[in-house]
């Protein structure tokens, strides 16, 4: 995976990338080796927000989430991220074709 992070008003320290590096491996599990993740931190005053944009096999998954401390907020957003990834796997899995359904039907009429 790709990862590129930003720092709004926050210096992106090597333990910010590894804990970054670290939460988004998780992801890989879902199929998002390949995918490419836009992480953006920032503070204002006592709100650290960090902002993550996924994109895995042309769609964009998204999430932000804003907190007291950094590390909570990256926590959040990641397993916001998973969530997302989780369903959409859980979608292309259960799918079932329409031309099957319709030869189920009408072999059941029959």
């Amino acid at each position: 995976m790709r990862v590129t992070i930003v720092g709004r008003h926050i210096a992106v320290t090597p333990a910010l990338r590894r804990y970054v590096a670290s939460r988004l491996k998780v992801l890989e599990r879902f199929g998002a080796e390949r995918a490419t993740a836009h992480v953006i931190l920032s503070v204002e005053k006592f709100r650290h927000t960090a902002e993550i944009v996924l994109t895995h096999r042309g769609n964009v998954i998204q999430g932000k989430v804003a907190s007291t401390e950094m590390y909570g907020s990256l926590d959040r957003v990641a397993d916001r991220i998973r969530r997302q990834l989780l369903k959409r796997k859980e979608r292309l899995v259960n799918h079932k074709p329409r031309a099957a359904r319709r030869s189920a039907r009408s072999e059941q009429e029959s």
